[in-house]
């Protein structure tokens, strides 16, 4: 029960962040974190982190799929790290929007600390 309240305030916590860090007046900011990253890096880095973390916590909870289970930090930061790139390819065509190599560096990245972050903190657990 816990657990479920754990991961759905995980995902409320992702939606808001994307939300308020994504939004047209945060786009607008061009200031840099800590004096090097860009913020806009920055969202794109943590919220990739968070994607691949709940989803790979998700999977990994799971009981339908064994292979999803054994699978799910790989699955995960896969999942995340192709979605970035679809979603930043997808720009492409959306006036006003434009594609951006270090947005799917920052995403593929953030994907990859997340799988980490995962393997590290609950990966045991998960694991039979």
């Amino acid at each position: 029960m816990i657990r479920d309240a754990v991961m759905v305030g995980g995902w409320l916590a992702w939606i808001v962040f994307i939300s308020v860090g994504t939004g047209a007046s945060f786009q607008q900011l061009s200031f840099k974190m800590w004096g090097a990253v860009p913020f806009d890096l920055f969202t794109h880095f943590v919220s990739y982190a968070l994607l691949t973390y709940l989803t790979a916590v998700w999977w990994a909870r799971q009981r339908k799929s064994k292979f999803l289970r054994r699978h799910a930090m790989t699955g995960a930061v896969l999942f995340a790290a192709l979605m970035g790139l679809g979603l930043e390819v997808a720009q492409i065509f959306i006036p006003g929007r434009y594609y951006a190599q270090a947005d799917v560096i920052a995403n593929a990245a953030g994907a990859v600390t997340g799988g980490l972050v995962f393997r590290g903190v609950v990966g045991n657990v998960y694991r039979f």
